[in-house]
């Protein structure tokens, strides 16, 4: 059983160092479940876009992985427009009222068709979770690719198993410290006014991250 030992060890070590970053973000998220999301929304929305990291993961063992990372950086705009959109109504549309300001279903002058996209399928504030976790996901697909390559397919059973479960444990991890006394005084009072900043810059870090600039760059560039 000492191939079970390994595979486990080698598997959380693999997911905890490509899964920090979301951790903080999970952290961040639960400490807005009074105002901007519910932990239900956090919860699904983690979930769903690791499970499409993991979908394309898959792809990428099989060999038919053909989704540069450069596009999916992509999906940065989504939260870039939302931060936008977010500070458009704060500062510019002084007529909305306090719910309409934390509803991310509304159309307005930065929304995206991909947004859009998004909504219909699923909660808003759910695919807003899942594109961010999905966008920042490069370096998972950087090590988790490889990782299965040199596995059996016993063994990425496992990982994928493995990895389930962890996306749990990360959600748990960043609703209680999120709650714990101090930090959620702290996040509270800072974090509806920080939010749509830090979704800007979520998403010119993701466009950066996976190169996504220079692939804008080139196609302006063509036209």
């Amino acid at each position: 059983m000492q191939w079970l030992l390994s595979t486990l060890v080698t598997g959380f070590v693999a997911f905890t160092l490509t899964d920090i970053d979301d951790l903080l973000l999970l952290i961040f998220f639960f400490s807005q479940t009074k105002k901007s999301f519910t932990k239900r929304e956090v919860f699904f929305g983690q979930y769903l876009g690791f499970l499409f990291l993991l979908l394309l993961t898959t792809l990428g063992y099989l060999g038919t992985l053909v989704i540069p990372l450069a596009w999916i950086g992509l999906l940065g705009l989504v939260p870039f427009f939302r931060g936008l959109n977010e500070l458009y109504k704060r500062f510019f549309n002084k007529k909305e009222t306090p719910s309409d300001q934390k509803d991310y279903s509304s159309s307005s002058l930065f929304s995206s068709r991909l947004d859009r996209v998004f909504a219909r399928l699923f909660n808003p504030r759910v695919s807003t979770i899942a594109v961010l976790t999905i966008g920042n996901g490069s370096d998972n697909l950087s090590v988790y690719i490889p990782l299965f390559a040199h596995s059996t397919p016993v063994q990425v059973g496992i990982y994928l198993i493995l990895f389930l479960l962890l996306v749990g444990v990360w959600c748990i991890l960043g609703y209680t410290i999120s709650h714990l006394p101090g930090i959620a005084q702290v996040l509270e009072r800072i974090g509806s006014f920080i939010l749509p900043f830090l979704m800007i810059g979520l998403g010119l870090f993701i466009l950066w991250k996976n190169g996504t600039f220079l692939l804008l760059f080139q196609l302006v560039r063509h036209h």
